[in-house]
């Protein structure tokens, strides 16, 4: 943000470009950064929430090959997986529970 004047007041136009100018700076620098909150992708902690499992369980799911737990993509840091990879896995692995019962 461009540093404000001592006389600066909320009707001055320096006031109004410094506040302009943040808020450009603020919007350039979130469409640079990965839009994973746009209800296509799920964080780790909202994945856990979704199935009613600690990080540790899902991190278990994540390292069990038999299981067949969709790979997140990491960005930062951190997991996010993609809605429709979780739903996908859901259909299939209720699918496969409901052949074992038959």
């Amino acid at each position: 943000m461009l540093p404000l004047r001592a006389d600066a007041k909320p009707g001055d136009k320096y006031f109004r470009f410094c506040i302009e100018h943040a808020v450009i700076k603020a919007l350039h620098r979130f469409n640079e950064e990965p839009q994973v909150m746009d209800g296509e992708w799920l964080t780790g902690t909202q994945v856990a929430r979704r199935f009613g499992i600690s990080s540790m369980s899902l991190w278990r799911w994540m390292h069990d090959p038999k299981l067949g737990f969709p790979i997140p993509t990491r960005i930062r840091e951190r997991n996010y997986w993609r809605l429709s990879e979780i739903i996908e896995w859901e259909r299939h692995t209720a699918a496969k529970a409901s052949l074992s019962k038959s």
